[in-house]
């Protein structure tokens, strides 16, 4: 490993690892075999994965990060420890703690209470193919697929420079939800240009959201776990 692409924890039953921003969590199955991705680079490391999950292009993989998304990603070890944590994230009981800084141009987090709970059902945009959208209204039928329910916790508001450090938890994992729930709130995440995210702002200096902390509850595995990835944009 190096300082790109570390690994944070490993035991019998996990390996956890510090994505950076910029790298794919796992190859797509259209992809040539050597694009690099946090599955190959762990693979480089440990290739007993490969025969533990021997029809998996992703093996062990437990969840996924968007590439510019940097932070804690987490692999099984055995198929066992895989099938009892996917069970667990299923009943959402591994708690996913991110970090965010955004703008707030109309001034919502202005004397917010915390925690301040985001609830809004989320689908595929019908008029955009990489982008989620927010159904607020029942009414709403420009998606694609089906409905789903996100919920996402604002924790904390810090300032930082221009911008807003937040501390955010999500307790479902819809695909793009922190970014697509924050740009609907009216405080989108500094850098992320596919969400109309401030590109200007001195500290966008790529897209500022950080898988920061997984903690995974004792009786899953029998211990608990608490994984924490340093915040990039704090010393």
């Amino acid at each position: 490993m190096s300082d790109f692409f570390r690994i944070l924890f490993k035991d019998e039953n996990l390996v956890a690892v510090d994505k950076p921003s910029g790298l794919a969590s796992q190859p797509q199955p259209q992809d040539d075999d050597g694009k690099t991705t946090a599955v190959s680079l762990l693979l480089l490391e440990h290739p007993e994965l490969k025969k533990e999950f021997p029809n998996s292009i992703e093996p062990g993989l437990l969840h996924r990060l968007d590439v510019e998304t940097s932070g804690v990603l987490l692999f099984a070890r055995t198929e066992a420890a895989f099938l009892r944590m996917k069970q667990a994230w299923s009943d959402h009981e591994i708690k996913k703690t991110y970090r965010a800084l955004v703008d707030d141009p109309k001034g919502a987090l202005k004397n917010l209470k915390f925690p301040h709970i985001l609830n809004w059902p989320m689908a595929h945009s019908k008029n955009h193919r990489s982008r989620m959208i927010v159904l607020d209204r029942p009414e709403m039928r420009v998606y694609r697929g089906k409905k789903q329910d996100a919920l996402t916790k604002i924790l904390a508001d810090e300032p930082h420079g221009q911008s807003h450090d937040l501390t955010i938890e999500i307790v479902t994992g819809v695909m793009h939800q922190i970014r697509c729930h924050l740009a609907f709130f009216g405080t989108p995440i500094l850098g992320d240009e596919l969400y109309r995210g401030p590109l200007d702002k001195p500290e966008a200096w790529r897209m500022m959201l950080h898988a920061w902390k997984l903690q995974v509850p004792a009786h899953v595995l029998g211990q608990a776990y608490e994984f924490e990835s340093p915040i990039p944009w704090r010393p």
